[in-house]
C-alpha cells in the first residue's frame, strides 16, 4: 500500500510531464545500482544516520544520472523514512507503466544465454502471438538442461527439456495404461 501510493505520485507527476519512459529509465538505473552497492543502500536506510546526510549522498551519486523530479522524490522517501521501500514503488512503477502503454511482461527461463538476435526472435513471436507490446525479463536458469519457459500473466509455455521429458513420461505411462488395459479385455 505504502508502495503504491509513492508509485502513484511520481507516475502522475512522470505523466503530466510527459516523462514517463525517462523517469522508468532512471528508476531501473538507481534499483540496479542499489542492488549492485548494498553497503550504499544500507546506509540510505540506516535510522541511525543523519536524513540530511542521506539526501547529500543521493545527491553526489544520482545528480547527474537522474532527473530533478526523481532525485527529489528520493529525498522524499529518505525524509519520510520510506526508502527502505524503494524496490516495491519502484515495481509498483512499473506496473503502471505497463498498464499505461498496454504491455506484457514475460519472464524468460533460458538454459543458456540468449543472442540479441534470438531476444528480438522470441520478442516479436510472443507480440505476435498475445497481439501486445512485450517486455522481456531473461534469467539464465542453471538447472534446465535445455530449452525455454516463458510466463505472461498465468500463462506458462513450457519447452524446457525437463518438461518434454515429463510429456514424454506421461505419453509412455498412458500407452502402457491403454495397451494394459486392451489385453484383459
Amino acid at each position: 500500500m505504502i508502495a503504491q501510493n509513492y508509485a502513484d505520485a511520481l507516475f502522475s507527476i512522470g505523466k503530466e510531464e510527459h516523462k514517463l519512459d525517462a523517469f522508468r529509465e532512471q528508476l531501473k538505473s538507481v534499483e540496479d545500482s542499489l542492488q549492485k552497492e548494498p553497503q550504499f543502500a544500507h546506509l540510505l536506510t540506516h535510522p541511525k544516520m543523519d536524513k540530511e546526510q542521506k539526501k547529500k549522498m543521493l545527491t553526489s551519486v544520482y545528480e547527474k544520472t537522474v532527473d530533478t523530479t526523481v532525485l527529489n522524490f528520493m529525498k522524499l522517501l529518505v525524509d519520510k523514512s520510506r526508502f527502505s521501500h524503494i524496490r516495491e514503488i519502484c515495481q509498483a512503477f512499473y506496473g503502471l507503466y505497463h498498464e499505461e502503454y498496454q504491455i506484457e511482461v514475460a519472464y524468460v527461463s533460458t538454459a543458456v544465454p540468449l543472442q540479441e538476435e534470438d531476444i528480438a526472435q522470441l520478442k516479436q513471436v510472443l507480440e505476435h502471438k498475445i497481439k501486445k507490446k512485450t517486455e522481456l525479463v531473461i534469467t539464465v536458469n542453471k538447472e534446465m538442461m535445455a530449452g525455454i519457459r516463458v510466463k505472461i500473466g498465468d500463462q506458462v509455455m513450457d519447452n524446457s527439456a525437463s518438461a518434454r521429458l515429463a510429456n514424454l513420461k506421461e505419453t509412455v505411462v498412458r500407452s502402457e495404461f491403454t495397451s494394459k488395459r486392451g489385453e484383459g479385455e
